[in-house]
């Protein structure tokens, strides 16, 4: 696994919060991976980086490409 990739995944499962959706995307499986899940449409690399975008009530913050701000949108 990607370095970038698993610093993310890291943030995501510090701490337990409840009703939290996770989904991740493969982005080297193509653009039919994401087909038919809205979650994950138009959503992926930002500037060939892995991003983490964090939702709540149908709308997201900027996408997170780095630990700390990723840390900062969870309020982990």
């Amino acid at each position: 696994r990607d370095p970038a990739t698993a610093a993310l995944a890291a943030v995501v499962f510090t701490a337990y919060q409840p009703n939290k959706v996770v989904a991740s995307l493969d982005t080297d499986a193509g653009d039919e991976a994401a087909a038919g899940l809205p979650l994950l449409e138009a959503r992926g690399l930002v500037d060939g980086r892995p991003a983490a975008y964090v939702c709540e009530n149908y709308a997201c913050q900027t996408p997170a490409t780095d630990a700390e701000t990723l840390m900062e949108q969870l309020r982990v």
